[in-house]
């Protein structure tokens, strides 16, 4: 089959051969630079929370935190963090937690969010299924895909562990 271009025709599929290529390579670039454990969601999702607003410069979106359920030993919790933009990225970064998701054994209350000089924070407690020690922890929203980890032994809390599905 023979194609005959005019020479308005050739210079639109060559503009459009153009746009092609650059699309596949600003789509490589930006997907290279984009580590995939970011998107990757836990399994086992007992409870899912959206807690919160952040902006940073012209990027704003909220917070959402996420439980699994059967961690490392039945029963027990793990605890993600999840960046929301309203933007074209849309979610901008999972974080495990890792003081929650280690190969200690933790259930945990609900979280509860506030504010606190502009700075998110989350609040909750968490038990040590192996050795029953309770814990009050804060988790601080220092920056996207950031946090501070702060904890202290407690009594035993009158809040209700969440629930394992």
């Amino acid at each position: 089959m023979i194609l005959k271009l005019s020479g308005n025709s050739s210079k639109q599929i060559v503009w459009l051969i153009s746009l092609f290529i650059l699309n596949l390579m600003v789509s490589q670039f930006s997907h290279a630079q984009i580590p995939a454990e970011i998107y990757k969601m836990p399994e086992n999702i007992t409870f899912v929370k959206k807690v919160g607003h952040w902006q940073k410069g012209t990027l704003n979106g909220g917070y959402q935190l996420i439980v699994e359920g059967q961690g490392k030993l039945k029963g027990s919790h793990h605890l993600y963090i999840r960046w929301v933009c309203h933007c074209m990225e849309s979610q901008l970064s999972i974080l495990s937690i890792t003081q929650m998701n280690t190969d200690e054994a933790y259930v945990m209350t609900e979280p509860r969010f506030e504010y606190k000089k502009q700075t998110g924070l989350i609040n909750f407690y968490r038990k040590n299924i192996q050795t029953d020690l309770w814990q009050q922890v804060q988790i601080q929203l220092t920056d996207i895909g950031e946090y501070q980890f702060v904890m202290r032994t407690v009594e035993h809390p009158q809040e209700p562990i969440l629930a394992v599905q």
